[in-house]
């Protein structure tokens, strides 16, 4: 685990990061690319282009009156995934939602984990256990301790059995 994931949790102020208009599109939208002025995770990397389609989306995208994603969310969601990454588990699916909220959604091994990113230091975080049908729901700001507890269970079936014995 690198430094920056250690403990899962922010210390700090919280800095969003740099934006800039890159493009303009048809719509007389502009499409803003954030730059982050640290390494990124290997998840931020794979959804870099998820990200751009988001921030891109027009007012009513929803088909009622649909909010493009808030730039908050979107850099605090990126400082969440540059914490949580991992390996072994593959990157979340994003899902805008309405109001300018990102969901981001984990399902896999009989696991959902899904963390629904309202604003800066507002996270609501979710673990069910399809199996045993236990579910838990956390109301988070800075610590994000317990959903790095649960993204073990999204490790391929094999590498779970070891964390078990271990």
């Amino acid at each position: 685990m690198s430094e920056n994931q250690s403990g899962a949790a922010f210390t700090g102020q919280f800095r969003s990061p740099k934006s800039m208009t890159v493009e303009n599109i048809g719509t007389h939208q502009s499409v803003f690319r954030t730059i982050v002025e640290h390494d990124c995770s290997a998840w931020a990397k794979q959804l870099e282009s998820r990200f751009a389609e988001l921030l891109a989306l027009p007012s009513g995208w929803d088909g009622y009156n649909g909010r493009q994603l808030s730039q908050d969310c979107y850099s605090f969601a990126l400082n969440i995934l540059n914490r949580l990454c991992r390996e072994d588990v593959p990157a979340p699916s994003l899902v805008p939602g309405g109001d300018g909220t990102l969901q981001m959604e984990w399902h896999l091994n009989q696991h959902d984990i899904e963390l629904d990113v309202l604003g800066v230091y507002n996270v609501v975080a979710y673990h069910c256990d399809r199996l045993s049908g236990a579910e838990q729901e956390l109301e988070l700001k800075k610590d994000f301790s317990e959903v790095a507890n649960w993204m073990r269970y999204l490790v391929c079936e094999d590498e779970v059995e070891e964390i078990a014995a271990a």
